[in-house]
């Protein structure tokens, strides 16, 4: 389950920061599908919706901006200490 929501973040903060989960998916090389079914597995386990949607376009709802922000820092110190442990 942790594995899982590890991935979901990543794939959350790529989202938000392509704009697109068809972006994203591209960038990531995985379906756009697989996005939003990462997306909706966040957003059930938060209680939240973090993504307004559209046809055209995607916004962070307040919520989505507060994580995004959360989760951009704990992405990074993760990186950070695996770039450290492979010396």
């Amino acid at each position: 389950m942790a594995t899982d929501k590890l991935v979901a973040m990543k794939i959350f903060r790529r989202v938000a920061e392509l704009g697109s989960f068809t972006r994203a998916a591209d960038d990531l090389d995985i379906t756009a599908a697989t996005v939003s079914k990462h997306i909706a597995f966040l957003e059930r386990d938060l209680d939240t919706r973090l993504i307004n949607r559209t046809t055209r376009r995607m916004n962070l709802t307040g919520a989505g901006l507060a994580f995004l922000q959360r989760t951009q820092a704990l992405l990074d110190d993760l990186e950070e200490a695996e770039l450290e442990a492979r010396g």
